[in-house]
C-alpha cells in the first residue's frame, strides 16, 4: 500500500506539472454503493460502499488518465493509470488506441495490463480490449459495442460485451445513466446483467445470470 501511495503521489505531481500546457484538465470525486465490483466480467468483491477519484489531462494530443476506487474492507481498492490517442481514419470515423495498467487490491490482488482499440463514430462504437494479468496468469479479450446519447438532460450509455479468457467466458449487457443536478454535482447509476461460462478461482462467486447495480453521486471539477 505504501508503494501505491507513492505512485499515486508521483502521478498527481506529474499531472499538476503538465497543467500549464495541458488542455481539458478534468477531475471527478465520487461516492456511492455497488452490489459487486466487477473486473473483466468477474465479480471480485462483495457489495460495498465506495469512494473514487478520476483525473484526466490532455497533453500533446495524448489523453492521460489516473483513477482509484476504495471499497469497504481491509485495504480493498482498485487503481488505473493509462494513456490514449485518437487517430482520424476518415471523416466521421476515429480510431482510439489506449494502453492501461491496473492494480487490483481486492480479495485476490493482481496486476493487469491492457491494450484497447475503439472505432468512434456517431452511430455505435465497436471496441476490443486485450488483457493479461501478471499475477493470475490470466489472459484474454473482450469485444463490445456502446453508444452515448442524451434524452431530457439524462446521459445514457448502453453497452454489450463478450469476453473470452483462459478460465472462463463472459457476457454482459449494461446501461449507465447520469444527470447533472447542479453545475458541479452529478448523479450516476448503472445496471448490468452478467452471465459467465465458468468461474475462475479468484471470483467471489459465479455470475450465472445475475443483475448488479451501482449508484452514487460525484463532484465534477
Amino acid at each position: 500500500m505504501h508503494t501505491i501511495k507513492n505512485t499515486l503521489l508521483a502521478l498527481l505531481t506529474a499531472l499538476t506539472l503538465t497543467t500549464v500546457n495541458a488542455e481539458n484538465l478534468t477531475a471527478q470525486l465520487g461516492t456511492g454503493y455497488t452490489m459487486g465490483h466487477v473486473v473483466n466480467g468477474v465479480q471480485r468483491s462483495e457489495s460495498s460502499v465506495f469512494a473514487g477519484l478520476d483525473l484526466g489531462v490532455t497533453y500533446e494530443k495524448i489523453d492521460f488518465s489516473l483513477s482509484s476506487v476504495a471499497l469497504t474492507g481491509p485495504s480493498a481498492s482498485d487503481w488505473q493509470a493509462g494513456a490514449a490517442k485518437n487517430f482520424v481514419v476518415t471523416e466521421g470515423l476515429t480510431m482510439r488506441v489506449g494502453l492501461d495498467a491496473y492494480r487490483h487490491q481486492l480479495a485476490t490482488s493482481s496486476t493487469e495490463g491492457a491494450l484497447s482499440v475503439a472505432f468512434q463514430n456517431k452511430y455505435i462504437t465497436p471496441y476490443i480490449k486485450g488483457s493479461y494479468d501478471f499475477d493470475l496468469s490470466e489472459q484474454g479479450f473482450i469485444v463490445g459495442l456502446t453508444k452515448d446519447f442524451t434524452i431530457c438532460t439524462v446521459q445514457i450509455a448502453p453497452s454489450v460485451e463478450f469476453g473470452n479468457f483462459e478460465s472462463y467466458q463472459t457476457f454482459n449487457t449494461k446501461i449507465s445513466l447520469s444527470k447533472n443536478l447542479f453545475k458541479h454535482v452529478q448523479l450516476f447509476s448503472s445496471v448490468g446483467y452478467y452471465k459467465n461460462d465458468g468461474a475462475p478461482n479468484y471470483a467471489i462467486e459465479k455470475l450465472d445470470g445475475k443483475f448488479l447495480s451501482v449508484g452514487g453521486v460525484r463532484w465534477v471539477f
